[in-house]
């Protein structure tokens, strides 16, 4: 089905990146690891195929008795599964006008004594754009036998209700990875048919295939379908011993455990880094007209526990028409002379260019680019070194705390973020901000390749747009999962005195460039939808959620949302 909710683009990225960050992956199936591969996933050298794990607290379990078949005459066909297109509800009734179409033809009874009832047993989806429960009540209007749809039984009420006997369990999906409804049948010997796809052939005994599993599509359902009400069926065994699959399983935690304590001892082993060995970081910190605020700024970059001879800040003053302002940061010249630190005065040229400019006098390995009105929090240079050491990655964003206010942030309880980002998804990107704020850390040889921040005057998302340039050409962008600085809502910020839409233009415009003309709608008609009068309309779809730096924090304006969005504004506190 069409993908419509940017939380389907979301999931994707984070699955594929659980598997390139994991140390093991384990899949149920041999079929998964396959499809991943064939799909284009990170392949992840340590992977292995293990079956789910199964409670088998009932005797039936046991393996000595799996080999007794006993035929059993089927009453009632069960649809097991949850009633959406890719279980393949559409199949199974299509399946069932037939039967019950031509059931004199095919040698099938109808009513007391031969097929008896429908039940569809599983929780309702979407069919075809259209609701599972709805979808069941337009297709049975024509079936003259009785049916009812079950969706409020847990699993083990579902078995129950399987296992009372004359009751076919019936899973004709359409695609499927190790469905836990095959693996729990088999071994619970409730009688069931199911599609020969994905995993499903793994979990049956490879000597019952014939009698279990069928091809999808309807031809081949109706086939099965008529040969088991005819006939009746045995149960398919497992080709799973569940406790021998479970002394697999705690055997190689067992050995997880112990290469992790080998793997603690030998860090704690391993000498300190010389404080000379340390990466140096340029800290990038542009101004205009805030001399307050830049103070406060200054101070969380002189806080920081990295050495203070592993980094220098640098402030690129934007041409502050503001003589307090300017006359607020020219006092910390002294002090900057002392530590090697710089302030550079330049024209106003917005913040792309005073960014790009204030790099030219950067020393570091790093640059770490910070707003004049947020503050540092103390380890942001040390995490941001160590991520960027290990991650090997080419931009760095993190992880958000708000505060309000004037004032210093008061550190707030807990370590819940106030906001938290994605990470460098190129197709989320060009629906929302999945990358981050404009803080960020970055390679300073990756940042030259990219080609720093494009210029133009008096528009923002220069970072949105950096971080989706540099994610569709092939850097890696990445985001610390940890709120390393205080983001400051203020009264005049850049995104409450410059266009949205020209902002959110600006953002696309990679995207634009790396599609030919003809395809440009596919991205601008959700961001910029207009109303019949011609006027854009808010965003739609994939792009609903493209409404602010910030989504459900802020608005597009920059304003934060102080009720129903999960940040409640308190003057002077973190949020």
């Amino acid at each position: 089905e069409q993908i419509d909710k940017i939380d389907d683009l979301e999931m994707d990225f984070m699955e594929r990146r659980c598997v390139k960050l994991s140390d093991v992956v384990v899949s149920p199936s041999q079929y998964l690891l396959k499809w991943m591969g064939s799909e284009g996933w990170p392949i992840n050298t340590r992977s292995l195929c293990q079956p789910n794990l199964l409670p088998y607290k009932d005797e039936k379990y046991a393996q000595g008795e799996r080999g007794e078949k006993k035929m059993e005459a089927i009453r009632e066909l069960v649809f097991f599964g949850r009633l959406e297109t890719r279980k393949g509800i559409i199949a199974f009734c299509d399946a069932v006008d037939h039967i019950l179409d031509n059931a004199a033809d095919l040698g099938i009874v109808v009513g007391k004594g031969g097929l008896e009832k429908l039940i569809f047993l599983g929780r309702s989806a979407l069919v075809d754009g259209i609701y599972g429960m709805h979808y069941v009540q337009k297709r049975a209007q024509r079936w003259d036998i009785p049916w009812k749809v079950i969706s409020r039984m847990n699993s083990t009420e579902a078995l129950g209700f399987l296992g009372e006997g004359g009751r076919l369990a019936v899973m004709p999906s359409r695609i499927e990875n190790s469905p836990y409804t095959i693996y729990e049948c088999a071994h619970a010997r409730i009688p069931f048919i199911a599609t020969s796809v994905g995993g499903i052939p793994d979990l049956v005994h490879h000597e019952d295939h014939g009698m279990a599993l069928f091809e999808p599509g309807k031809e081949a359902l109706v086939d099965k379908l008529v040969r088991v009400l005819r006939e009746g069926i045995a149960p398919a065994r497992p080709s799973i011993d569940a406790k021998e699959n479970e002394r697999v399983w705690v055997e190689w935690h067992q050995m997880l455990a112990e290469e992790h304590r080998r793997t603690v001892r030998a860090l704690e082993s391993k000498p300190a880094e010389e404080e000379r060995d340390l990466p140096f970081v340029s800290v990038v910190m542009t101004h205009f007209n805030r001399g307050k605020l830049v103070a406060q700024a200054i101070e969380s970059v002189e806080l920081q526990d990295y050495p203070k001879s592993r980094y220098e800040l640098i402030v690129m003053d934007d041409g502050s028409t503001d003589e307090q302002a300017r006359r607020d940061l020219a006092a910390f010249e002294p002090s900057f002379r002392e530590r090697g630190w710089k302030i550079v005065w330049g024209e106003n040229c917005y913040l792309g260019c005073a960014r790009n400019k204030a790099v030219g006098h950067a020393r570091g390995k790093y640059i770490l680019f910070m707003d004049d009105d947020n503050v540092a929090k103390p380890h942001e240079v040390r995490t941001f070194v160590r991520a960027m050491e290990s991650s090997n990655a080419d931009v760095l964003t993190s992880f958000v705390d708000f505060f309000w206010g004037s004032d210093k942030p008061v550190p707030k309880a807990g370590d819940r973020a106030s906001y938290i980002f994605l990470g460098g998804s190129p197709d989320v990107g060009a629906f929302k901000n999945c990358y981050g704020d404009a803080n960020c850390f970055v390679r300073v040889s990756s940042f030259k390749d990219i080609g720093g921040y494009t210029e133009d005057y008096g528009i923002g998302f220069e970072d949105w747009e950096m971080y989706a340039n540099a994610s569709l050409r092939g850097f890696k962008v990445d985001v610390l999962p940890d709120a390393v600085y205080h983001y400051r809502f203020t009264p005049n910020s850049m995104q409450k005195t410059t266009n949205f839409f020209q902002n959110r233009r600006r953002s696309l415009r990679p995207y634009l460039n790396s599609l030919p003309p003809e395809l440009h709608d596919t991205i601008l008609g959700p961001v910029f939808p207009r109303n019949e009068d011609g006027t854009i309309a808010a965003p739609t779809g994939l792009a609903a959620q493209g409404t602010s730096r910030f989504f459900g924090a802020a608005r597009s304006d920059g304003t934060s949302v102080e009720e129903g969005g999960g940040v409640k504004k308190r003057e002077g506190a973190a949020g």
